[in-house]
């Protein structure tokens, strides 16, 4: 499923509007839920929005009974904390997204400065040794280009929670794709993502069709 979208808000109502008609049902074997729940997963997910800024928090309707996915809060504390590097991983944790993407990124801005044509300010997040982990990495990579003068930001994303996850995630890389711009010099263009996991868990089902308006 490809989806051309204007905002963040606007590419998660798309997702879930399809959702149903479009995933098969998978129990979960490893990781998340593991034997304790089922998913609706995406064959394929790609997605393009123009205006990533724009309306980035999820719109409710009125009297909508499943609770909001994020808040604008919640997106700044992701962005800072779990993308730019404020948190290091916790005693519990093997990594954190800054943790890796933390010594990349200065390296991906310098490099867009001096040759913003380049083919090469590409982060990877994903690692190896992930394989081992009982919780790999779901952000894999982060790709930057410069296109027409506007920064253009591509990500990829190994599994991918369309309700508890998408939205924040877009909307902490919407903030990034700001800072790298302002860093720049730049003007901020598309966000993109790719996912062949993307899914909502069975607990999940009941909100999404609260918010599409499928429920009495």
């Amino acid at each position: 499923m490809h989806l051309q979208a204007t905002s963040i808000s606007d590419a998660w109502y798309r997702i879930l509007y399809n959702l149903e008609s479009e995933a098969y049902r998978q129990d979960v074997e490893r990781g998340s839920f593991e034997h304790e729940q089922y998913r609706l997963q995406l064959p394929w997910l790609s997605v393009e929005i123009s205006h990533p800024l724009k309306e980035m928090i999820p719109v409710m309707p009125p009297g909508c009974t499943a609770p909001p996915p994020t808040t604008m809060d919640y997106i700044q504390e992701y962005f800072v904390d779990y993308l730019l590097g404020g948190r290091l991983p916790a005693e519990n944790e093997s990594y954190t997204y800054a943790s890796r993407i933390g010594d990349q990124l200065p390296k991906a801005i310098e490099m867009l400065r001096n040759t913003p044509n380049t083919n090469q300010a590409s982060i990877v997040v994903g690692r190896p040794e992930d394989l081992d982990l009982e919780d790999p990495a779901c952000l894999r990579a982060i790709d930057f280009k410069v296109h027409h003068g506007k920064l253009d930001v591509a990500t990829f994303w190994r599994s991918w929670d369309l309700w508890a996850g998408l939205p924040t995630n877009l909307g902490g890389l919407a903030l990034m794709m700001e800072y790298v711009s302002q860093e720049t010099g730049v003007q901020t263009g598309t966000l993109r993502a790719a996912s062949q996991g993307a899914h909502a868990y069975g607990y999940q089902i009941p909100f999404l069709k609260a918010r599409m308006g499928k429920t009495e």
